[in-house]
């Protein structure tokens, strides 16, 4: 969809391709609905939109106080329906997974929009390197965010992405890594080698700090995992060795990055997360447990994610869509591919909205499904029904 629509811009039709993908977000939850609510479907399932609906009510009582002038209900519903869609989404790969036992079909779906997008990724820094980048620029500008580009400073230069938003050009190739990983789908060695370093570099290249920090911690979880004396040297003096080679021959661009992360996100990571929350529960309680109030970023600016739910859907829907689904499935699930995607998920909420835009949806989704599935079946129950 991006890239047709791209394609259209080039030709002179200027659309923005958002607005296409919200329509069949509307069209999923809609079909979603119908199939939970005729017929005889399954009765467990139903508590999916049923617990939707609660929070969405809440949140719309939320809506009607005015704490300052602006309170679009338009938004209100549009944020709300890309919030919903991918635990709407996971009802299909429920039902294809009650009835062959497993989502192999989805998860090569994923592998290979994953190698595709890291694909168009690597060719866009490309042609970001070779100066041949102004109709994307053009296009990116047309959706609102070509401007962010001239911002960010000396560090590095960030290509936009097959999704042209800078920011969520990672996530289903991070998926994708580690599907590979895991051997999730049947690839040849060669393959599996091709599409690795593809995605790595596409990784590499994005500038994407969410980016490194999920590759780091991803990896830090698997090294705990297979924790020993000899696997921690081996993987220390590895990655000592890449980042002084890297440094290298990128000119302390990794140096530089990590100092920028330390210093000014982490810090903004730890302000946010702590004085935000504070600040509401003390003068705007209603907001911090119900939210409903979208246009509240813009007066009380948050550049994480949770804390900007907040003002959404508050800490009730925060709590039911984000934290205990994760946590769940980080306790209950011993599948390290699962715990994995889950981190990419947990980490995607640190900073923007990457998790719900366009495809990125379907990876989405995917966790979803192994939430639902860990709650409401055992294994051995599903291909019985």
């Amino acid at each position: 969809m991006p890239l047709l629509i791209y394609f259209l811009f080039t030709r002179g039709t200027a659309i923005v391709y958002h607005q296409i993908v919200i329509v069949l977000v509307l069209v999923v939850i809609a079909s979603s609905i119908l199939y939970l609510t005729i017929g005889k479907r399954d009765k467990v399932l139903r508590l999916i939109p049923l617990t939707i609906f609660l929070l969405y009510f809440f949140s719309f009582l939320g809506s009607f106080d005015n704490i300052f002038s602006y309170n679009d209900f338009d938004r209100f519903f549009g944020l709300y329906m890309s919030l919903t869609a991918p635990p709407f989404f996971s009802i299909f790969l429920l039902k294809y997974y009650k009835r062959e036992g497993n989502v192999d079909l989805f998860i090569r779906f994923i592998f290979n929009s994953g190698v595709f997008i890291a694909t168009v990724n690597i060719f866009m820094f490309i042609m970001l390197l070779s100066g041949n980048y102004s109709m994307i620029f053009s296009y990116t500008d047309y959706l609102g965010l070509g401007s962010y580009i001239k911002d960010l400073g000396s560090y590095f230069i960030r290509p936009a992405g097959y999704f042209f938003d800078y920011h969520s050009q990672y996530y289903i190739p991070s998926i994708t890594l580690f599907i590979l990983y895991k051997n999730k789908i049947s690839v040849t060695r060669k393959v599996k080698f091709f599409a690795t370093t593809l995605i790595v570099l596409s990784i590499l290249v994005s500038g994407v700090k969410t980016a490194y920090l999920t590759l780091i911690f991803c990896f830090l979880y698997l090294l705990i995992r297979k924790l020993n004396f000899v696997t921690v040297l081996k993987y220390v003096f590895s990655l000592v060795v890449f980042f002084f080679v890297m440094d290298f021959f990128l000119g302390s661009l990794l140096y530089d990055l990590g100092y920028k992360i330390v210093t000014h996100d982490v810090i903004i990571f730890i302000e946010h997360f702590t004085q935000v929350p504070s600040m509401l529960v003390k003068k705007y309680p209603l907001v911090f447990f119900v939210g409903g109030q979208v246009d509240f970023q813009n007066f009380v600016y948050s550049e994480v994610y949770y804390v900007t739910m907040l003002y959404y859907i508050g800490i009730i829907g925060v709590t039911v869509f984000f934290i205990f689904p994760a946590l769940y499935l980080l306790i209950k699930s011993n599948d390290e591919f699962v715990n994995l995607l889950t981190l990419i998920f947990i980490l995607s909420l640190v900073h923007y909205s990457v998790f719900k835009i366009s495809i990125n949806v379907l990876g989405t989704a995917l966790f979803y499904f192994y939430f639902f599935k860990h709650l409401f079946y055992r294994p051995q129950a599903c291909l019985a029904s």
